[in-house]
């Protein structure tokens, strides 16, 4: 019977809960709690703003127990399912203040913080062990070795360099004439005042642009430049990919990264079948990389060759679910509560 389909309310007069580590500003979050509420399901959420206390951990035999406490109590042993969003906790430190020994005062200081540090991953570590979606450890996700994966279950992927010498880099534009430069890691500089707007997304680089740098620079990444029909961002959970069909190449904007969003005049966007090939390709891609959810951006060129760009564990997923209609908020609301469909 398809619960999901049906909304059922679900019995919840345990004190079981979700918890929700999210950052105050993603709508999405906003969203599954309202499933989730509608639902009768209870929730905490967790945002990296709110200062969170550390009350108490017990250990015994077979048995652990975790008392955190921000706006209210949070028992490791009462939370049911677990979403990692984003954000991390914010634990609330009280630091050594007035020693006469500054020196000594900084490394106590900083061993205090390694303490937190070690009792957050521990907190992190027995959230691993429940019912949920995403982790704090999948976010560290690498960009490169995801690449080299997806090449591995058969995707193509855009020829990458990693270069910090003005020689090297005009080697590898003679054999493309045109690049794409993007962050190594899952978000670049991002920066903006009345000078200067960086937004960290992926950047074409041309002979014009050789000509402006240095000698020699930070490890830089870059790549071969592919020509697109459409790009696809996916959506993944439970083994499952909802896919779109993203026309950006049609609006300068848009066309190198279509995170340039053009507010005036969207994207068209529509829902896309993927090959079952294909499809089966990105399961086993995530299965290897062990994660459990995440936001995939392929392109597709006009020969229908399925480039894999990135995934990013945290992605937006909502210019997924609304243009399509899959109701992807839902999906995960429903997920999370599994815990109380199946008592």
């Amino acid at each position: 019977m398809d619960n999901l389909g049906k909304l059922l309310k679900y019995d919840t007069k345990s004190t079981k809960c979700v918890l929700i580590l999210s950052n105050e500003d993603d709508h999405t979050t906003d969203d599954v709690i309202d499933w989730l509420t509608f639902m009768d399901v209870p929730v905490i959420r967790i945002n990296g703003s709110e200062q969170i206390e550390f009350e108490y951990l017990e250990m015994s035999n077979n048995s652990s127990s975790i008392i955190l406490n921000g706006h209210q109590k949070i028992r490791i042993e009462d939370i049911a399912s677990f979403w990692y969003r984003r954000g991390r906790l914010n634990l609330k430190i009280d630091y050594i203040n007035g020693m006469a020994n500054k020196r000594l005062q900084k490394a106590c200081n900083i061993s205090i913080a390694n303490e937190f540090t070690d009792l957050a991953r521990y907190f992190y570590l027995k959230l691993e062990e429940i019912h949920g979606i995403g982790s704090v450890f999948e976010n560290l996700t690498n960009k490169l070795f995801n690449l080299e994966r997806a090449s591995k279950q058969g995707f193509k992927i855009p020829q990458s360099r990693i270069i910090t010498k003005k020689v090297d880099l005009e080697v590898f534009l003679k054999s493309h004439n045109v690049l794409l430069t993007k962050p190594i890691g899952q978000a670049g500089l991002i920066y903006d005042d009345e000078s200067y707007s960086i937004d960290g997304t992926s950047t074409l680089f041309t002979w014009k642009d050789l000509a402006e740098i240095p000698n020699s620079f930070p490890p830089s990444l870059f790549q071969s430049y592919v020509d697109k029909a459409y790009e696809l961002r996916i959506f993944f959970l439970e083994n499952k990919c909802y896919c779109s069909a993203i026309f950006s190449q049609l609006d300068a904007l848009t066309k190198v990264d279509f995170r340039n969003y053009n507010y005036e005049k969207p994207n068209r966007i529509n829902g896309y079948t993927l090959p079952l090939s294909i499809e089966s390709s990105l399961v086993a891609f995530m299965n290897d990389i062990n994660m459990d959810s995440g936001s995939i951006d392929i392109i597709v060129t006009p020969q229908k060759e399925y480039y894999f760009l990135e995934v990013n564990p945290i992605g937006q997923f909502k210019q997924v679910s609304y243009p399509c209609n899959y109701y992807l908020e839902k999906k995960v609301a429903h997920y999370l509560a599994k815990p109380w469909i199946l008592q």
